[in-house]
């Protein structure tokens, strides 16, 4: 065997290896996409469930309260064209809630605000990991040997949806409603040690000055006989 033959099977060998590579890699992001869609697709089903519950236990006026239900309804049983831009109009409202929340013009249940903020911020991660796998598949399966030898098979390019672009910002508690949830949440052993602290503070005080004024008797009684023995 000639140094052209070994040549040409190094050759070989290592497009087999990046081909293998590249379809594994693939794959991997693939199911990258699935899992990272499954995580928001049940998060954007749990926010609509609690939009309901927000219309049910809030003083919304009829008109929010019916854009709030239709689209949060739309959200979970549209088809996902019709679904995006329910979503984006359910964005929308909830960030009319939590603001008239924050600025006490909407009567809420503090565990709801919490559990509305706490769901915002896992939406909005749950949406950049779809997006940042959504774009690293893309790009992948741009490449020229992904396309020529059809690594990627019969799986669907990924798309991102209209929805993924909205702005999602948790709004901050009303003072009121955190100090509610902060003494509610706060844990028993703490909340235990703070009724405790102010007569554990007052016995050790009052010991501390029965413990000390022997001590001050003393030392004022040998600067006395020093004084009168000076004299």
């Amino acid at each position: 065997m000639n140094l052209q033959s070994l040549f040409v099977i190094l050759i070989v060998v290592i497009v087999g290896w990046y081909l293998s590579f590249s379809a594994s890699r693939l794959d991997r992001l693939h199911h990258r996409v699935e899992t990272s869609w499954a995580t928001l697709d049940a998060l954007l089903h749990q926010r609509a469930a609690l939009a309901n519950e927000i219309v049910a236990e809030s003083n919304l006026d009829p008109a929010t309260a019916y854009l709030i239900s239709t689209s949060a309804s739309a959200a979970r049983f549209a088809n996902l064209e019709e679904r995006s831009a329910a979503e984006s109009v359910l964005s929308e409202s909830l960030k009319l809630v939590q603001s008239a929340a924050f600025n006490e013009l909407l009567q809420l249940p503090t565990p709801l605000l919490v559990e509305l903020s706490d769901l915002t911020m896992k939406v909005k991660l749950a949406i950049n990991i779809h997006l940042e796998a959504v774009n690293a598949t893309r790009n992948v399966r741009k490449k020229i040997f992904i396309r020529l030898f059809r690594l990627a098979g019969k799986a669907p390019l990924p798309v991102r949806y209209a929805f993924e672009d909205d702005v999602l910002e948790p709004t901050d508690l009303p003072q009121k409603a955190k100090q509610e949830y902060e003494v509610t949440n706060m844990p028993v052993n703490r909340r235990w040690a703070r009724l405790l602290l102010i007569p554990i503070t007052l016995i050790f005080v009052i010991l501390s000055s029965k413990a000390i004024s022997p001590i001050t008797e003393f030392i004022t009684e040998k600067k006395l006989k020093r004084i009168y023995s000076a004299v």
